[in-house]
């Protein structure tokens, strides 16, 4: 389990890596992405946000899967009017709910998507449902993926797979922010539970909740 406490403003880096649990992963920018991974497998991703500073404010990346990941899952990704929510490489991943808030720059998947080949993919499809681009990194050769890599050594896999469940789109969003509920450490070691609510501040009033509750028993092995 990768266990983070304090505040972060920058991404975190995850190289050659199996069985490493996310269970929550929020950040209020992230910078480019809240989190990047390479040669990773077996991974299991909870509740993973880049959220904007401002409200009507910008992100880059929720999550960056750059090369040689597989089967990776991921419970929810949350883009605030991002340029990409997910940069989906040289990987096989499945998301099982995507939530856009506010407009993003490119159009967010809607419905279930499930596509498979060797040329890169950004995240993004047009109103026909067709792949835009060719996405970031390489361009593939012969059909065959070379985006990075960057640091790791594992072996390519000439493949990718992105698999989205659900997608939500709340176009009328004004702002957002972020509620956790926490016990003070090192007090609460080495049992504990954390919950983090986005709360999304809608036109009109309204307002949409996402929470994400984790126990963590830090004697488990």
């Amino acid at each position: 389990m990768l266990l983070g406490a304090g505040k972060a403003s920058d991404m975190f880096w995850l190289a050659d890596s199996r069985k490493v649990q996310v269970p929550i992963l929020t950040l209020k920018p992230a910078g480019g992405s809240a989190i990047s991974m390479e040669g990773c497998e077996e991974r299991h991703l909870g509740m993973i946000a880049n959220l904007a500073a401002e409200p009507g404010g910008m992100t880059e990346e929720t999550v960056d899967l750059n090369s040689r990941c597989s089967s990776i899952t991921i419970e929810r990704l949350v883009g605030e009017r991002g340029k990409e929510i997910i940069d989906c490489n040289e990987i096989h991943v499945v998301v099982q709910e995507w939530v856009a808030v506010g407009e993003p720059r490119k159009h967010p998947i809607t419905g279930v998507l499930q596509f498979t080949g060797g040329a890169n993919f950004f995240g993004a499809i047009g109103d026909s449902g067709k792949l835009q681009g060719v996405g970031f990194g390489q361009k593939p050769v012969n059909g065959v993926a070379v985006s990075g890599p960057r640091f790791t050594s594992r072996k390519p896999l000439n493949t990718r797979s992105l698999v989205v469940g659900t997608t939500k789109l709340l176009k009328d969003a004004v702002s957002s922010r972020l509620i956790h509920e926490l016990p003070k450490l090192p007090g609460g070691l080495p049992k504990f539970t954390v919950k983090t609510t986005i709360e999304v501040a809608l036109e009109g009033g309204g307002k949409k909740h996402f929470e994400k509750e984790v126990a963590i028993d830090l004697r488990e092995n």
